[in-house]
């Protein structure tokens, strides 16, 4: 699976990453835990409930289904003014 990181975490880990996930997919929240266990150095903000999941064109739950033929993309909190 394509994964893409946006902000600070794409300056930090690169803007994509492959993933191997488990038969049958896995839950946005699995996911996350995947990329901690496997990033440790930026572990709490892939889990912080502030970045955001995208898969299409739609924010999704951290209980949407995502597979291997898939993209996922995590948004950081954006600031401005």
């Amino acid at each position: 699976m394509d994964v893409r990181f946006y902000g600070r975490l794409g300056e930090q880990l690169g803007r994509q990453v492959e993933v191997e996930l488990p038969d049958g997919g896995c839950s946005v929240a699995e996911l996350r835990q995947i990329l901690a266990g496997r990033y440790p150095e930026v572990g709490n903000d892939i889990l912080s409930p502030r970045v955001r999941a995208c898969e299409g064109d739609s924010i999704v739950a951290e209980d949407h289904r995502v597979n291997s033929r898939q993209t996922v993309e995590f948004f950081p909190p954006v600031s401005g003014g």
